[in-house]
């Protein structure tokens, strides 16, 4: 997930999705310009508890990085969904 400052609304509770991972044609996973399709780019409402995590791993995860990744890797790859998931189980 990407993470501008504006990406994440907490007022609103909604989070914009405006880029996406894909893969090369080697089979890299690359960071795309923007979303696969038209109706990838959207904005979600997310409950307060939801946001309330994000929050909470801005505040005392987040790393700054080239990329401007929200769940960033050190090791220059992208994580996984499934490391995305383990992730926010950590805060649950």
């Amino acid at each position: 997930m990407i993470y501008k400052g504006y990406d994440i609304n907490f007022n609103d509770n909604t989070i914009s999705i405006e880029r996406s991972l894909t893969k090369d044609t080697a089979g890299k996973t690359k960071l795309g310009i923007t979303v696969k399709t038209y109706r990838s780019k959207r904005i979600l409402t997310l409950e307060p508890f939801i946001m309330a995590i994000f929050k909470k791993h801005i505040q005392q995860d987040y790393i700054l990085n080239e990329q401007k990744l929200l769940f960033y890797n050190p090791k220059n790859t992208y994580y996984t969904v499934s490391q995305v998931n383990s992730a926010f189980k950590r805060f649950c």
